[in-house]
């Protein structure tokens, strides 16, 4: 047994301790996948994390096998608070806080480790409990007070580990925390883990930013190595989706040399409007260690209209280290540095705004190209109905003869014009051209024979005032039927 820190902690810093520095309590996965990811990189060897929950005990075990801890390094780094010896501008995580981030959402924390076959685990547990009921007593509390150090039997586990328990998490946090659905997608889109081999444009990305992607093998409950959330596509309610069409990678400079600040990339789509929330995928994420920093709608403060963000996919990876995470890694602190990224990302959001207000521009114009052809149609069908005189449907074709001559140089006027549509109008405007108008047609449907002249010349002002050859012809026969 070894005797814990006499370091006392402050009300605030205890404060920090027991009421937690993030408001979502899945926060916790992201804090120990920072750690085990610096862990393994210094190794330069692939990650491996085994997540497993237990709903019914409120217990959550986070076993990572990297190198693991001496029982020094053990009590010299997981005992004291905020006094972390990691270097910022190499490692995820450095403020010697974080491993504490399930102290607010359970009753007890325990770090379980060992990096040589030839000594035993050594395992230190914070008590939760006692921190929060001193923390409200208004007591000095020391570190001693609240942890322990135990030395384990070797039994059953690994040479080299780090384990982290959460035990007793609170029935608030559970619900999201011990739910292996939500733990998995949060994982997927917030910590170390490689993209999909369902994202058409991964090797393209891959490619672009090297080692920046260092991702690590993380499971949950033994359902095989998370990915990230990108597959083929955006899927919106309704059934429609819409896919990948190309990927746009950028790098952007730093200030005082040829190195780059930040690199990132965009899968562009068709831009058919917001994603759906909850997505996992959706605005330019920032992320740094190929961590995430904030989420959705970090980079919204840059585009000039914050709700284009959410029609787009994309990262930003932070390289330059003095470009710091804030201390709830919801966006980074300020600086020189910082304002030089923000300025180069405006610039790319501002093209990337107007390509979503572009497209959004074409297809509405395109929307109504198909309506006006399909109207057409209408015409046509309207036009062989009978319900108008023959002078009356060739004077209908000829005005929709005009109509579509107008869509055709509309169409042809874009730079990126359809060319299904175009064969569509094409297919109708020939129909229309061949149109014959015969007479001596049927009398209407339940109209008297010396009546026809007259329903005819109503039918006539009808299709003539209405704007829609289809909403004319349902009222024609509307009228047929009260006939």
């Amino acid at each position: 047994m070894h005797r814990p820190s006499e370091q006392a902690l402050g009300p605030s810093l205890l404060r920090l301790v027991t009421s937690g520095m993030y408001d979502d309590p899945l926060a916790l996965y992201r804090e120990y996948l920072q750690n085990a990811a610096d862990s393994a990189a210094e190794t330069q060897k692939p990650g491996r994390v085994e997540i497993h929950l237990d709903p019914q005990l409120a217990h959550i075990r986070i076993r990572d096998y990297g190198p693991g801890l001496t029982s020094k390094e053990a009590i010299d780094s997981l005992i004291p608070v905020g006094q972390s010896t990691k270097n910022a501008a190499s490692h995820r995580g450095f403020r010697g806080i974080g491993r504490l981030a399930g102290l607010p959402f359970a009753e007890a924390v325990a770090f379980t480790t060992r990096a040589d076959n030839d000594e035993p685990p050594v395992r230190v547990t914070w008590d939760a409990l006692r921190l929060r009921s001193d923390e409200r007593s208004g007591k000095e509390l020391r570190v001693s007070d609240c942890v322990t150090v135990e030395r384990l039997q070797a039994d059953d586990v690994p040479g080299q580990y780090f384990e982290v328990e959460v035990r007793g998490v609170a029935r608030y946090a559970a619900g999201s925390v011990l739910n292996r659905r939500r733990v998995h997608d949060y994982i997927a889109e917030s910590c170390p883990v490689p993209l999909s081999t369902d994202f058409p444009f991964r090797e393209q990305v891959e490619e672009h930013l090297g080692d920046v992607l260092y991702a690590m093998e993380v499971s949950v409950d033994g359902e095989g190595t998370v990915s990230r959330l990108h597959a083929g596509g955006v899927e919106f309610a309704g059934g429609r989706t819409d896919t990948f069409k190309a990927v746009e990678t950028f790098d952007l400079p730093r200030i005082d040399s040829s190195e780059r600040a930040a690199a990132g990339w965009i899968a562009h789509t068709s831009y058919l409007g917001a994603i759906p929330k909850g997505s996992g995928i959706r605005g330019i994420r920032a992320r740094c260690g190929n961590i995430q920093v904030g989420g959705e709608r970090v980079f919204d403060h840059l585009f000039k209209e914050d709700r284009l963000n959410r029609w787009t996919v994309g990262e930003v990876h932070i390289l330059d280290p003095r470009i710091l995470p804030n201390g709830r890694r919801d966006y980074f602190e300020p600086g020189p540095h910082l304002r030089n990224l923000e300025n180069h990302l405006g610039a790319i959001f501002r093209r990337l705004a107007e390509r979503c207000r572009t497209t959004s521009a074409t297809r509405t114009r395109e929307r109504r190209f198909a309506e006006a052809i399909a109207d057409s149609e209408e015409a046509y069908a309207l036009a062989r109905s009978g319900y108008v005189t023959a002078e009356a449907a060739r004077h209908l074709i000829e005005q929709d003869l005009d109509r579509l001559a107008r869509v055709r140089a509309a169409l042809c006027s874009t730079e990126d014009w359809d060319p299904d549509l175009l064969a569509r109008l094409e297919t109708v405007e020939s129909k229309l051209t061949r149109f014959q108008a015969r007479r001596g047609r049927p009398r209407l449907k339940n109209v008297k024979p010396e009546d026809v002249a007259t329903y005819r010349s109503v039918f006539r002002a009808i299709a003539e005032s209405t704007e829609s050859r289809r909403a004319a012809r349902e009222i024609i026969e509307k009228v047929l039927e009260r006939t």
